[in-house]
C-alpha cells in the first residue's frame, strides 16, 4: 500500500525567530490534533495520531493559499496568525464532536460553532472574549466562501456582545477594584522582596515565593534540569550545561541574569509610579543619583543633591511608607546597574532610544502577564 503523501501545509513567506514554532496546518488533517499546542505537534510522532481525515484537505489547501495571499497583499503576520489562533479553537471543537469542516459544509460549521460558544457563554465557561474568536473565524471563511452576507451577521453573536460592562455595580464595585489593586501591588512586593542580588547572582533556578502561596521559578532562558532532554544527554553535556548555568562574576551580568534584572527594575517601576503619580514616560525619564527627603504633609518632597550639596527642584512626592522601600531599591540598583545612570534601567546595554521606548511600552504588559499566569496557569 502506498504511503499518503501530505501536501505542504506550512507558509514559506513567513518570518519566523529562532523561538517561534512555523505555521503548519496538518493538524486539522489529524483527529483531536487541535488540543495540541504547535510545539507539542512539531515534536509528536505523526502515527500516533491517527489517520488523516482525508475529507477535511480540500478546506485546509483552500485555508492555506488564502492566509498565503493575505501575506502576500500587505497583511501583517500578527494580524494572520491571529487567524490561525482563532482556527485551532474552530477547529478543536470539530473535533470534539466528530465534525469534518469541508468546503461544502463551513457556513453550517460555522455557525453551529456559534451556536457552542453562546452556550458556553451562557453557562459560565466563557466570557465576553468569545466575540473575537467568532468575528476571526467569520472574517476568514467569508474571504474563502466569498459570502454576500457576512457570517457573523448569520449567526446570533452580536457586537454587543463583546461590550465589556460591569456585573458590579456601586460599592461592591469599588470594593472589588480595591482587592484586586491590593492583590496587584502585593504581587509587586513580593517580586522585589525575592529578586535580591544575592538570589540574581545565586544558582538557578530562582525560586520567588509569593504570599498567594504560588511558587515561581525562573531559569533565565535555560531548559530545567528535569527536562527528559537534558536528563538523556551525555554526561559532559550536562557538565558543560550546568557550568553554563552558574552566575560568573567576570560574565556581563545583563546577559546572564538579564531577565531577573529587568522583572525586579519593572515592578519597581511600576510601584514608583503607584507612590508618585508619575505617568511611565516621566517615570522613564528620571535619572539616578543622590536625594534628599523634605517632609510634606504625609509624606515627603524629593529633590536631587547635586556635587556641591545645591539641591534641586523638587522631583517628586511619596508617599512616607514608601521611603524605605525606594532606598533599598537604590541601593539594590547601584550594585547591578553602577554605569546607568538612569533611574529604572531598562537592563539592555547600549539601548538605542527607540529600543528603549520599545520596552517601556512592554513593562506593564510583561508584569500583568505574569500576574495572568500566576492567578490561571
Amino acid at each position: 500500500m502506498r504511503k499518503l503523501k501530505i501536501p505542504d501545509l506550512t507558509f514559506p513567506s513567513a518570518i519566523f525567530t529562532d523561538r517561534q514554532i512555523p505555521w503548519d496546518l496538518q493538524y486539522m488533517l489529524y483527529p483531536n490534533a487541535a488540543r495540541l499546542s504547535p510545539r507539542e505537534f512539531s515534536r509528536i510522532d505523526k502515527r500516533l495520531l491517527g489517520p488523516i481525515i482525508m475529507e477535511r484537505l480540500p478546506l485546509v489547501l483552500k485555508l492555506k493559499e488564502l492566509l498565503e495571499e493575505q501575506l502576500v497583499v500587505g497583511t501583517s503576520q500578527r494580524t494572520v496568525q491571529t487567524y490561525l489562533y482563532c482556527l485551532r479553537y474552530f477547529y478543536r471543537w470539530a473535533d470534539d464532536i466528530g465534525r469534518s469542516p469541508t468546503l461544502a459544509s463551513a457556513r453550517v460549521d460555522f455557525l453551529d460553532w456559534t451556536e457552542y460558544l453562546l452556550q458556553q457563554r451562557a453557562t459560565g465557561v466563557l466570557g465576553r472574549t468569545f466575540y473575537p474568536y467568532a468575528a476571526n473565524v467569520g472574517h476568514v471563511f467569508e474571504l474563502l466562501l466569498d459570502t454576500p452576507v457576512r457570517l457573523l451577521r448569520q449567526s446570533r453573536i452580536r457586537r454587543r456582545d463583546a461590550v465589556r460592562t460591569s456585573s458590579v455595580l456601586g460599592r461592591d464595585a469599588d470594593k472589588q477594584n480595591i482587592s484586586e489593586s491590593f492583590a496587584f501591588g502585593h504581587m509587586l512586593l513580593d517580586l522585589s522582596d525575592a529578586l535580591t542580588v544575592e538570589a540574581i547572582e545565586g544558582t538557578l533556578p530562582v525560586r520567588i515565593p509569593f504570599r498567594t502561596g504560588r511558587l515561581l521559578e525562573e531559569w533565565c532562558g535555560f531548559v530545567p534540569l528535569d527536562s527528559m532532554r537534558f536528563l538523556s544527554a551525555a554526561p559532559y553535556l550536562q557538565r558543560a550545561s550546568l557550568e553554563k548555568r552558574k552566575f560568573n562574576p567576570d560574565a556581563p551580568l545583563l546577559r546572564t541574569r538579564r531577565a531577573l534584572a529587568n522583572l525586579r527594575t519593572e515592578a519597581e517601576l511600576l510601584i514608583f509610579i503607584a507612590c508618585t503619580g508619575m505617568n511611565l514616560a516621566q517615570a522613564r525619564a528620571l535619572k539616578a543619583g543622590r536625594f534628599a527627603y523634605a517632609s510634606h504633609h504625609d509624606g515627603y518632597q524629593v529633590r536631587r543633591i547635586f556635587k556641591d550639596r545645591r539641591k534641586g527642584e523638587v522631583e517628586f512626592d511619596i508617599y512616607r511608607e514608601y521611603r524605605e522601600h525606594l532606598d533599598c531599591y537604590l541601593v539594590w540598583r547601584q550594585k547591578m546597574f553602577p554605569g546607568d545612570d538612569r533611574l529604572f534601567p531598562p537592563g539592555l546595554p547600549h539601548e538605542g532610544p527607540h529600543e528603549s521606548r520599545l520596552r517601556a511600552e512592554k513593562v506593564v504588559v510583561n508584569i500583568c502577564w505574569l500576574r495572568f499566569t500566576l492567578d490561571f496557569c
